[in-house]
């Protein structure tokens, strides 16, 4: 078993990412939560509420990503305005404005909110949307 995790931390090593890091989400279907990533740091999760958990920088404390749980209504409605969803994608800045409510409990929760609406803002991320029947 050591050589195995020897050979991956090899692999990992010689395969590195390059490049500039680009923000990046991805939404789990079976967990039903979105993840998103707006800088590439070391960092550490710290729960807002129920359905949001932020990350924050180690290093600058500064907002790093987040993950929000119960994402499935919120894309279903999405679709029902027949905004923003096509081929399959849906426009992370939209989804967003649609997710202010777990945002909206509080004054930090809000504040976040807005970092991440600014981290967004120059950002044409799209999140592949599921299909959502069934």
């Amino acid at each position: 078993m050591a050589t195995e995790e020897t050979n991956l931390g090899d692999f990992l090593e010689q395969n590195a990412p390059t490049g500039e890091f680009a923000p990046c989400a991805h939404y789990d279907r079976d967990a039903d939560a979105l993840t998103l990533y707006v800088g590439n740091e070391p960092e550490h999760g710290r729960r807002l509420n129920s359905r949001v958990t932020i990350y924050i920088s180690d290093e600058t404390g500064e907002l790093v990503g987040c993950r929000i749980k119960g994402v499935r209504a919120v894309l279903e409605d999405v679709g029902s305005f027949d905004i923003a969803i096509s081929l399959g994608k849906v426009k992370l800045k939209i989804l967003f404005a649609a997710l202010h409510g777990p945002f909206s409990t509080d004054p930090d929760s809000r504040e976040v909110y807005r970092r991440l609406g600014k981290a967004l803002h120059d950002s044409d991320i799209e999140l592949e949307v599921p299909s959502l029947s069934g």
